[in-house]
C-alpha cells in the first residue's frame, strides 16, 4: 500500500501524533508545487487555498486546523472534487477567556456589553457573561432574519447606542451582511463617550483609520487581537494610548483550543483515509497545574498574562519598519499557548464558562465564528 502522502503548515501543533509522517511547510510558503504527489493538505489561516493551488493536483482532501475559512474557496475544492473540512468552535472557549480577561481580568468591563455576531464564540461568550451578572445585547441580522427564536437580537445602531462595551465576533465576508468596515467612522460615532471596542474577529471588521480618530478625539478606548493589513499594521493605532491591550491574533490559541482544532480535523480525514493513528487530544496537553479557586479576575490575570504580550507587540515599533511584518508573525508563530480554565475548576468563572458550553450554536446561518 502506498503510505499517504500528507503537506502540512508546520505550525499545526500534534502533526505526528494525529496524522503520522507530514510534509511540513511553512504555510506562507505552500505552492502548488509541493501538491503535486500530495494525497492531503492541511493548512491554517495564513495559506490561501483556491484554484491556482489544488488544480491538477492528486489532492483528496484539505483540512483547515480553524475556526473560520474565509482563506479556502470552497468552490474551488467542490469543482476539484476534494473533500474539505475545518474545525468551526474549536478556539470559542480560548477567545471567550481572551475577551474576560481583557476586561475582568486587566481592566473594568462596562456595561451593558453589546456582542455582536453570535455564533460559536459570540453564543458562548453571551451566556458567560450573563451567568457573571451583566447586561448583555446581541447582534446577528442574519440569524435574526432566519428567525432565530433563542435570543432577542437588535440592529447594529441600537446596541452601539445603548452598549458602552462592545465586542465583535463576526467573519470577513461581503454582500447584504457584509462586515467589511462594519464599524465604520458612522458607527464609532453612535457610542457614547467612554466605551470600548473589542476587536478579536477580522482586522478589517473595524475601518483602523476611523477607530485611530475616534481615540484621537478622546471618545474610548479598545482591546485589539486583530489589526487591518495584518502583518503590516498601522503601527501608529498600535502605540496610541487608547488601545488599552493590543495582541498578535492570538485570542483563540490556547493549548487546548489548537489541539482541538487538530483533533475535528482529523477525525474529518478518518473518514476518507483508513491508515491515519489514533488520536486522543487529552493525551497530548502538556501537565498543568489548577489556578486557586480565587476571584474570576485573579483567575484570568494567572491564566491569560496578556500584559507580556502586549508588551511584546509593541515593542515592534522599535524596530525598523521593513522588519516589522515579519517580526509580527514570528510573534505570532511562537505565542506561549495559554492554558484554558479548566472544565471542574471551581468558582464563578469556571461555572460560567461551564454553562457558556451549553449553550450550542443552532443550525441557522449568521455571523457563526
Amino acid at each position: 500500500m502506498t503510505p499517504l502522502r500528507i503537506v502540512a503548515d508546520d505550525a499545526i501543533p500534534h502533526l505526528s501524533e494525529a496524522f503520522g509522517e507530514v510534509t511540513r511547510v511553512r504555510g506562507a510558503e505552500i505552492t502548488r508545487e509541493h501538491l503535486l504527489d500530495a494525497d492531503a493538505l492541511l493548512v491554517r489561516s495564513v495559506t490561501r487555498v483556491d484554484a491556482a493551488l489544488v488544480e491538477d493536483t492528486p489532492l483528496r482532501f484539505v483540512g483547515s486546523a480553524t475556526a473560520g475559512i474565509d482563506h479556502v474557496d470552497t468552490d474551488a475544492l467542490r469543482a476539484g472534487g476534494i473533500a474539505f473540512a475545518h474545525a468551526p468552535g474549536c478556539n470559542a472557549r480560548a477567545v471567550v477567556e481572551y475577551v474576560l480577561a481583557a476586561t475582568l481580568g486587566w481592566s473594568e468591563l462596562r456595561g451593558p456589553v453589546g456582542v455582536v455576531g453570535h455564533g460559536q464564540i459570540g453564543r458562548r461568550l453571551t451566556a458567560a457573561l450573563r451567568r457573571l451578572g451583566l447586561e448583555v445585547w446581541v447582534c446577528d441580522p442574519p440569524r435574526a432574519e432566519a428567525g432565530d427564536g433563542q435570543e432577542r437580537y437588535v440592529e447594529l445602531n441600537v446596541l452601539l447606542e445603548r452598549c458602552h462595551t462592545v465586542t465583535l465576533h463576526v467573519p470577513r465576508s461581503r454582500g447584504p451582511h457584509g462586515t467589511h468596515h462594519l464599524i465604520d467612522e458612522a458607527a464609532l460615532a453612535r457610542l457614547a463617550p467612554g466605551s470600548r471596542v473589542i476587536n478579536t474577529s477580522r482586522g478589517d471588521v473595524v475601518d483602523n483609520v476611523a477607530l485611530h480618530r475616534w481615540l484621537d478625539a478622546g471618545r474610548g478606548d479598545a482591546v485589539l487581537d486583530v489589526w487591518e493589513g495584518e502583518p503590516a499594521l498601522r503601527w501608529e493605532l498600535l502605540a496610541h494610548p487608547g488601545v488599552i491591550l493590543a495582541t498578535p491574533h492570538i485570542a483563540g490559541y490556547t493549548a487546548e483550543g489548537k489541539a482541538r482544532g487538530t483533533a475535528m480535523v482529523h477525525a474529518a480525514m478518518t473518514r476518507i483515509f483508513d491508515d491515519l493513528p489514533r488520536f486522543d487530544p487529552a493525551r497530548v496537553l502538556p501537565p498543568r497545574v489548577a489556578p486557586p479557586e480565587a476571584t474570576p479576575e485573579a483567575t484570568l490575570r494567572a491564566l491569560h498574562p496578556l500584559r507580556e504580550t502586549d508588551a511584546s507587540l509593541r515593542a515592534l515599533a522599535r524596530r525598523p519598519e521593513a522588519s516589522r511584518p515579519g517580526a509580527f508573525e514570528s510573534l505570532r508563530r511562537g505565542y506561549r499557548l495559554r492554558r484554558e480554565v479548566p472544565h471542574d475548576a471551581a468558582g464563578p468563572l469556571a461555572d460560567a464558562l461551564r454553562w457558556a458550553d451549553d449553550a450550542l450554536v443552532p443550525s441557522a446561518p449568521g455571523y457563526d465564528r
